[in-house]
């Protein structure tokens, strides 16, 4: 199974292979990188929850670097009108969680207005991801559909609970993170892989991150009435993990 360094590996080498200009991603590799996209939310959250802790700076680095290594292949995927856009909104996403000029990024300590500017590139990007033809369900396989919805949830979640104005500005229910509405469809695509899967190892392999998700699935449910994003983000990120294994095949 993938460390998640041993993920990052995997996804750096996919790109490392290929010679000369960025080229395209793969449906799969898309994938993947979509899934890192929402668990970088996650991590930079985890940030303003324990703006002391250094190890969620060294995480959401790594997250940043794995996504990094990927998204500039994806780019060259794109309409020639949107490529401009994403790689403005990347760009300056980029310069304010790593800094420039001589100023510190918001990986090298919290500050609240460095936050909410990285929150206007980041959503404004994850728009243009999440609205190309390889990741809309009828492209996507159940597990793959697992793996977009759950780093989904673990992002929304965390967003609201580890943010000290995400309970603020929204709740469980709303729009924006869609938490509660994806909890029901994860529960429903957990038992239809498992229904369809014709392998033992899979099956095996499902069950195990179907028991996961019901761990942290009543956490999910109460949204901020219960605060707990450090375990939700923990054992999502696991379950990430795990289900981008199913996916590489």
């Amino acid at each position: 199974m993938f460390s998640e360094k041993g993920l990052a590996r995997v996804l750096v080498a996919a790109v490392m292979v290929l010679t000369g200009p960025a080229m395209a991603l793969e449906q799969k590799e898309e994938i993947l990188m979509a899934g890192q996209f929402h668990l970088l939310s996650a991590d930079i959250a985890m940030i303003s929850y324990d703006p002391e802790n250094a190890d969620y700076l060294m995480q959401a680095d790594d997250t940043l670097t794995t996504v990094s290594s990927l998204l500039p292949s994806w780019v060259e995927d794109l309409a020639p009108e949107q490529q401009s856009q994403a790689r403005q909104e990347w760009s300056g996403l980029v310069e304010i969680l790593r800094g420039s000029d001589g100023y510190p990024g918001l990986l090298e300590g919290y500050d609240l207005n460095l936050d909410a500017n990285q929150r206007i590139h980041y959503d404004t990007l994850q728009g243009i991801i999440f609205a190309g033809p390889h990741l809309q369900d009828a492209a996507l396989s159940d597990i793959e559909k697992i793996y977009l919805r759950v780093t989904s949830v673990v992002a929304g979640y965390v967003a609201l609970t580890a943010n000290p104005f995400g309970s603020m500005a929204m709740s469980a229910n709303d729009g924006d993170s869609k938490v509660v509405a994806l909890t029901s469809e994860i529960d429903a695509l957990f038992s239809a892989a498992l229904k369809n899967s014709s392998s033992p190892m899979e099956k095996q392999a499902l069950r195990r991150q179907q028991a996961k998700w019901q761990f942290i699935r009543g956490t999910v449910m109460q949204g901020s009435q219960s605060a707990m994003p450090y375990i939700v983000r923990f054992q999502g990120k696991q379950i990430a993990r795990e289900m981008a294994a199913l996916i590489e095949g």
